[in-house]
């Protein structure tokens, strides 16, 4: 469920009075992060299932991340900027035995891509052009 995002705003609450519109944004925004992640997971799902030859009735995903502000505002900088933690829970159902859904799950865990990037990390090469100046 998107709307179990904790946001544990902490040091950073005066940093949010001061710019309310920018804190609107990122308590908003790190939820598609998270439905990224439930939205692969789905689909990873439903398309191992086929390639294990496994029905697959439903697939229910509930994820809760906690992420203090604190963190991208630098106001503690023993905080990460990111989510500190992400918890995602599967439930499936279908015919197949448990035996056969938890093969499932592990086929998922190694081939799902936003899980992937999530918790194996993934090189991330930045380039900043900067245009001249209006005359």
């Amino acid at each position: 469920d998107q709307e179990a995002l904790v946001v544990v705003l902490g040091e950073a609450e005066r940093e949010r009075e001061r710019a309310q519109p920018l804190a609107q944004v990122l308590e908003r925004d790190p939820r598609h992060l998270l439905a990224a992640l439930a939205s692969c997971t789905v689909i990873s799902y439903q398309v191992w299932a086929g390639k294990l030859g496994l029905e697959l009735d439903t697939v229910d995903v509930d994820l809760d991340g906690t992420i203090d502000l604190a963190g991208f505002f630098g106001t503690d900088e023993t905080v990460r900027p990111g989510f500190q933690g992400i918890e995602l829970g599967i439930r499936v159902a279908g015919p197949a035995s448990e035996a056969d859904y938890r093969r499932l799950e592990q086929a998922v865990a190694e081939h799902c891509p936003v899980l992937d990037n999530l918790t194996l990390g993934v090189p991330v090469t930045t380039s900043l052009e900067v245009a001249p100046a209006a005359a």
